[in-house]
């Protein structure tokens, strides 16, 4: 495995800020690190590295990360710069950019995706 790859893998397996089940939260949340999403959020969640949403996770509104991994609900726009990825249970209504993409079986995703090359990271 290379160094990058390596590196990739601890952030996404480091967790720096959980909202929990029962939460909800209205408003813009910046975070520079990853985050997982338990509970409810409605505005937007930017972060530097991964946006996890849970299964019990529901977001309305938008997403700017690195890596999203959606177990949950999200309506609205996701932009991941690097990846994007809905589990089996994952339900997603809304408009997507990312460079990757994956799609599990049973996923439910309506909207519009537009993939984006590694050069355009620089211009959005």
């Amino acid at each position: 495995m290379k160094k990058e790859e390596k590196q990739n893998r601890r952030k996404e397996e480091k967790i720096n800020t959980i909202i929990g089940k029962g939460t909800y939260i209205e408003g813009s949340i910046n975070i520079k690190h990853s985050c997982r999403i338990d509970g409810t959020v409605k505005g937007k969640i930017t972060s530097g590295e991964n946006i996890i949403v849970g299964e019990g996770g529901f977001i309305d509104g938008t997403i700017v990360s690195d890596r999203v991994v959606v177990s949950g609900k999200v309506l609205g726009q996701i932009y991941a710069s690097s990846s994007a990825m809905f589990s089996e249970k994952a339900e997603f209504d809304g408009d997507l950019k990312t460079m990757k993409i994956l799609i599990a079986d049973g996923a439910i995703f309506n909207g519009k995706c537009e993939m984006i090359k590694k050069s355009e990271l620089k211009n959005n």
